[in-house]
C-alpha cells in the first residue's frame, strides 16, 4: 500500500518511465537491420532499387512458380531472378522517363506472332520443339487459344504465364533502350583514320625472348615492398566495388572402407542366385533398384568383364558381381537376336503436353488405329487430317532410320518391338504416335543383347561416415586459430589447406566445395564473424547429391576481409606471388643484358632471334608472343631498325627490333568504315548497358538476410 500511495504522488515519474520503455523498443525497431526505418525496410522486404522494394514474398512466390520442375541449381536461379527484379525495376523507371513501353499488340506478337523474328527469344527458347529447334506454334496456339477463351488463368499453366508475360515485357523495354543508346552512338573521322591507321600500318619485328624460368625461384626473395610496388604499378587491377573476404578451410573426405566393399559385394552375391531364379525380371528388378533397357546392345557397347559372356553364354544367365564405375553390378541375358541396320517406318503424332491432353490424345490415336483396321480409312488419308508434323502431307512416312537417330521410346519400339505392318501406339516427349514399320534392312547381321542390370553404389557406410565425423570434431576442437589449423592438417598426410577466391556476401559457390544450401551456410557465418584467423566452431557437413551420403566434413576459418576499394597486399598476395616474382626475374635478367645486339643477347641465354611479320597495333595475338600487348605496343612506337630496351612481358623478358615499318594512306572509303566500326561499336552495349545503370543506381541487397 506504502507503494502504491508513492507512485500516486510521483505519477510523472511513472509517465516519464513507460515513454522510456516505449521509445526504447521503437528505437530498437528503427535500428533493427530487417525492420526499422534505419533497416530502410521491414521483415520482407530483401531489396530496393532506386525507391522499389523487392518483397521477399513475392521473390519467393515467382521462384516457385517459375521454377517448381527445375534442377538442383537453386542459388543460381535465385541470383537470375534477384537480376531479373533489379534490371524490372530500373528499366520500368527508364521506360517511364524515355517514354517506352510495351502494347498488348506487340505483346501479343512477342508471344503468339506467327513470324519468327518478332517471337519473343524467351518464347522461342522455352518454347521451341527440342529436335527441329523450331518455335512449337502447335503448343502455342493451345495456349492462345485458352488465353482467349479466359480458361488459362484457371489452369495450372496460368500462373506461370503471367510472370512470363513480365520477363517478355522486361526483355523487350531492355531491347528498345539497347537500341535507343546504340543507335545514338556515332564513329567521327578522325576515330576511323586512328583505327585504319592502326590496322593497316604494319611492322616486321625481330625479337629475342627469354623466359622467366632462366631465373630459379630460389633466386628470388620476396619482400612486402616488391607486392605494394607491383600493386602501385598495377593499381586499376586491384579495385573493388564491395567488401570480399576469404577463408582457409581443410576438407575430411569420406571413402568407403575395406569393409564397407567386402560387405556390399557380398550382398550381391547373395542376390545371384535369386536373379537367375526369379521368374519376373521385371518385378525382381525394380524391388532392388535395377534397370532393365528395352534397347538392345552390340558387344562393344558392354563392360569388358562380361561382354564375351553376354553373346556365349544361355538365356537367363547372370554374370557378376564386378565392378562397373563406382558400383558393384550384376547383368542378366534376358534375349539376344541379330537387329536390323535400318528401319523404315510411318507415323500420325497427336501432339500432348499435359496429362490431361496425354489421354485425350491416346483416344483419338485409338480411334485413328480402329479406322485403319477396319478398312474404313487408309493411314495416309488419316496422316494427312490428323497429323501434326513434318511428315503428315507425305502420309507420316519417315524413311528409313539409323538406331538411336529417334526419341527412345520410339527408337526402342521400331527396332526391337514392332512387327512389320502392324499397328502400336508409343507415347514420348512430343505427344502419341500412332506406328506403323513398313520396312526392315539388314546389312551388318549383327547380333546384340537385351540386358537387366542391378546395381549397388561402392559407398561408406553409417559407421565410416560416423568414424570421420569424429575426426572432423575432434579436429576442430583442438584447432581454434589459422596457423593451429594449418600446422595440424601439415601433419596429416590425408588434409591439404585451400585458401578460397575472394568471396562477396552473396557468393554461393566455393572452390572445392561448389555451390548449395552448405556453401551458403560457410558465407553466411563468414559476413557474421569478424574475428579475422578465427575457426568456426561448426564442422560443415557435404552430401553426395545422387546417393546422399555424407561424403565430405569442412573446417573453415576467416583469413581476411577486404573493404570496398583497393585491395591490400595481405588479401591478393597469394594470387599475385607468381607476377611478382615473375616481376622480381624479369629486373633480375635484364640487370644481366648489356648489349643492344639481338644476335649476342640470344647467345648469351642460348636462345634464338625470333622474327614476326605484319604485325600491327590492333592486333589480338601472335604466334609465340600471344597477347602479349606490350611486345606489339612497345614496337609500335620504334622507328625503323630502332631496338627497344630490355621490357618485362607476359612470358618473360623481350628485346624488340623494329625491321621494316609500311605505313598506309588514310582510307578513302570513310562510309564503308563507318559501317563496320559503327557494328562493333555497338556490339558490347547489350551486355554492358545493364551493368552500367546498375552501377549508377542506388541498390540495398539484403538477400543475405533471407537466404
Amino acid at each position: 500500500m506504502a507503494l502504491i500511495g508513492k507512485i500516486r504522488r510521483n505519477s510523472w515519474l511513472l509517465i516519464v518511465l513507460i515513454g522510456l520503455g516505449l521509445g526504447g523498443f521503437i528505437i530498437m525497431d528503427m535500428f533493427n537491420s530487417q525492420t526499422g526505418a534505419f533497416g530502410a525496410g521491414n521483415q520482407t522486404t530483401m531489396g530496393i532499387v532506386d525507391g522499389n522494394k523487392i518483397d521477399y514474398n513475392n521473390f519467393s512466390r515467382t521462384e516457385q512458380i517459375l521454377y517448381s520442375n527445375a534442377g538442383s541449381d537453386v542459388y543460381g536461379r535465385r541470383d537470375y531472378l534477384w537480376n531479373h527484379f533489379v534490371e524490372e525495376a530500373l528499366l520500368k523507371d527508364a521506360a517511364e522517363d524515355l517514354g517506352l513501353g510495351v502494347s498488348r499488340d506487340e505483346l501479343r506478337d512477342l508471344q503468339f506472332s506467327p513470324d519468327p523474328n518478332k517471337i519473343s527469344e524467351l518464347i522461342k527458347a522455352r518454347f521451341s520443339n527440342p529436335t527441329t529447334r523450331q518455335v512449337d506454334y502447335a503448343q502455342l496456339n493451345n495456349i492462345q487459344q485458352a488465353l482467349d477463351r479466359g480458361e488459362l488463368g484457371k489452369s495450372p499453366l496460368g500462373p506461370y504465364w503471367a510472370l512470363q508475360e513480365k520477363e517478355v515485357i522486361k526483355e523487350r523495354l531492355q531491347g528498345k533502350v539497347v537500341n535507343m543508346v546504340s543507335k545514338a552512338m556515332y564513329v567521327p573521322n578522325w576515330m576511323l583514320e586512328a583505327k585504319h591507321y592502326e590496322q593497316n600500318n604494319k611492322f616486321d619485328i625481330a625479337y629475342v625472348q627469354i623466359p622467366f624460368d632462366e631465373v630459379s625461384d630460389i633466386d628470388i626473395d620476396l619482400e612486402d615492398s616488391d607486392y605494394s610496388n607491383y600493386l602501385n604499378d598495377n593499381k586499376s587491377q586491384y579495385v573493388q566495388d564491395e567488401e570480399t573476404r576469404r577463408i582457409v578451410y581443410t576438407i575430411f573426405d569420406v571413402f568407403p572402407s575395406k569393409e564397407d566393399s567386402m560387405k556390399l559385394r557380398q550382398e550381391m552375391v547373395d542376390l545371384v542366385p535369386k536373379f537367375r531364379d526369379t521368374e519376373n525380371d521385371t518385378t525382381f528388378v525394380e524391388n532392388n533398384y535395377g534397370s532393365i533397357d528395352g534397347s538392345y546392345v552390340k558387344k562393344s557397347q558392354l563392360n569388358p568383364d562380361v561382354a564375351d559372356d553376354m553373346f556365349e553364354g544361355e538365356i537367363g544367365s547372370v554374370y557378376g558381381p564386378y565392378i562397373a564405375g563406382s558400383n558393384y553390378q550384376v547383368a542378366k541375358l534376358l534375349d539376344r537376336k541379330v537387329v536390323p541396320d535400318s528401319v523404315r517406318a510411318r507415323h500420325i503424332l497427336i501432339r500432348a503436353q499435359t496429362p490431361q491432353e496425354a489421354v485425350i490424345a491416346a483416344a483419338r490415336v485409338d480411334s485413328l488405329k480402329n479406322l485403319i483396321e477396319a478398312g474404313t480409312n487408309s493411314f495416309d488419308s488419316l496422316a494427312l487430317a490428323f497429323g501434326t508434323d513434318g511428315t503428315a502431307s507425305k502420309g507420316g512416312d519417315l524413311g528409313y532410320a539409323g538406331p538411336n537417330t529417334m526419341v527412345k521410346p520410339f527408337n526402342d519400339l521400331i527396332f526391337y518391338q514392332a512387327e512389320e505392318n502392324k499397328l502400336y501406339s508409343v507415347a514420348t516427349q512430343f505427344g502419341i504416335h500412332l506406328v506403323e514399320v513398313t520396312g526392315r534392312k539388314y546389312i551388318n547381321n549383327d547380333e546384340a543383347v537385351r540386358v537387366a542390370y542391378i546395381n549397388k553404389s561402392i559407398i561408406p557406410s553409417e559407421t565410416t561416415q560416423k568414424t570421420i565425423n569424429n575426426e572432423a570434431l575432434e579436429f576442430v576442437a583442438a584447432n581454434r586459430t589459422v596457423d593451429e589449423m594449418v600446422k595440424n592438417a601439415s601433419e596429416n598426410e590425408d588434409l591439404e589447406v585451400y585458401t578460397s577466391k575472394a568471396l562477396k556476401r552473396n557468393d554461393f559457390v566455393i572452390e572445392k566445395l561448389g555451390s548449395g544450401e552448405e556453401t551458403r551456410r560457410i558465407i553466411r557465418w563468414l559476413y557474421k564473424n569478424d574475428e579475422i584467423n578465427k575457426v568456426s566452431p561448426e564442422v560443415y557437413v557435404f552430401q553426395n547429391p545422387i546417393e546422399y551420403y555424407e561424403n565430405k566434413y569442412v573446417i573453415v576459418a576467416l583469413k581476411s576481409i577486404q573493404k570496398p576499394g583497393q585491395v591490400s597486399v595481405a588479401d591478393v598476395k597469394d594470387d599475385i606471388e607468381t607476377l611478382v616474382k615473375n616481376q622480381k626475374k624479369g629486373e633480375s635478367i635484364i640487370s644481366k643484358i648489356n648489349s643492344q645486339d639481338l644476335s649476342a643477347i640470344a647467345s648469351q641465354f642460348s636462345l634464338q632471334v625470333d622474327t614476326f611479320t605484319e604485325m600491327f597495333l590492333g592486333i589480338r595475338a601472335t604466334r609465340d608472343v600471344g597477347s602479349d600487348l606490350k611486345v606489339v605496343s612497345t614496337a609500335y612506337y620504334l622507328n625503323q631498325r630502332e631496338v627497344s630496351k630490355p621490357f618485362v612481358g607476359e612470358k618473360g623478358v623481350y628485346v624488340v627490333k623494329v625491321l621494316k615499318k609500311v605505313e598506309n594512306p588514310v582510307p578513302s572509303n570513310i562510309a564503308g568504315m563507318r559501317s563496320v566500326h559503327s557494328i562493333e561499336l555497338r556490339s558490347p552495349v547489350q551486355p554492358q548497358l545493364m551493368d552500367a545503370i546498375k552501377k549508377e543506381a542506388d541498390i540495398t541487397d539484403k538477400r543475405s538476410l533471407f537466404y
